[in-house]
């Protein structure tokens, strides 16, 4: 394959090839053939590892090193360090400025094994479902006094269910798309008796916690005590379901989180967040529910 200046329009050209997948490793190494002729300007090798939401994780393109003129087949390599938050591969060749350029047998390595033989990252079941990536399919949402209790005692439920509920804050559920699963009973709710119907219902679909016998202790050192809204006044949900809020409350998941982790100097690290690059706005479930639910759970407790 080749790229040759023929025209003023631009100055730069790239062959791209694309792998979309993810694997276990440390270092990459893209390898190369390249053929020159009176290129002025340089030519190369480019590799870049994208992560979460295309979030740009390592970039190479060979123009520092200046190749031009006119050279005959040489393998060139470059190498990178990889982790396993690479989400998707790019890499191909380039030219920048005039001339033409072959390229020919490239080949990518993970910690010196040939791609085909690298072994590929276990996705979690957060990252496998899709649902709702690019839209949330709520067209609108009218708030009236009831519909600012349902969404408000919604986020809260949300919120707290994302970091205590065992299955959950260990990743085995697109958080996301299961707030899009339930709001369209939320948003229905016609009466508090209704709301809790509806949140009840949900949370019924999950595995029952096993219990915890030091969930109850005291946390040691705790600077914020939590506050969880109104999931535990009894002002508003009903006993049946508060009841099972305790009951994940003190059977909460004490194990690493899935969705948060404790940052080096101590505060709270949020991992895993989506960033919807592809999202369609302005959407209403997105801009009303997400956003609103994230300010939410800054009130609930975090075990960190």
């Amino acid at each position: 394959m080749s790229l040759e200046k023929i025209g003023n329009e631009s100055e730069f050209g790239a062959i791209d090839y694309v792998i979309p997948k993810r694997f276990e490793g440390s270092r990459i190494e893209l390898r190369g053939y390249i053929k020159s002729e009176d290129v002025k300007g340089a030519c190369g090798l480019w590799l870049r590892l994208d992560g979460e939401d295309g979030k740009v994780l390592g970039f190479d393109n060979m123009l520092k090193q200046g190749i031009n003129g006119t050279k005959d087949w040489n393998q060139y390599t470059i190498k990178m360090v990889y982790t396993n938050n690479v989400r998707s591969i790019h890499f191909g060749g380039l030219l920048n400025g005039a001339g033409k350029v072959w390229f020919d047998s490239f080949e990518l390595f993970i910690d010196d094994k040939p791609l085909e033989k690298a072994l590929l990252v276990k996705l979690s079941k957060a990252e496998v479902d899709t649902s709702f990536s690019k839209s949330s399919a709520i067209k609108h949402i009218e708030l009236t006094t009831q519909q600012i209790e349902n969404l408000t005692l919604a986020g809260q439920f949300w919120g707290f269910l994302k970091y205590h509920h065992p299955s959950i804050s260990k990743g085995d559920y697109n958080w996301d798309a299961e707030l899009f699963r339930l709001l369209p009973s939320v948003l229905a709710s016609q009466n508090n008796t209704d709301l809790s119907k509806s949140l009840e219902t949900f949370l019924d679909k999950f595995p029952i916690p096993s219990l915890c016998e030091t969930c109850k202790q005291e946390i040691k050192n705790e600077s914020i005590k939590p506050n969880y809204g109104d999931l535990f006044t009894g002002k508003t949900l009903s006993e049946s379901l508060t009841k099972k809020l305790f009951f994940v409350k003190n059977n909460r998941s004490l194990d690493a989180n899935y969705w948060v982790r404790k940052h080096p100097v101590g505060n709270p690290e949020f991992i895993h967040e989506k960033a919807y690059a592809n999202m369609r706005f302005p959407d209403t479930g997105y801009y009303h529910c997400i956003d609103i639910g994230q300010l939410l759970i800054i009130f609930s407790h975090i075990d960190l």
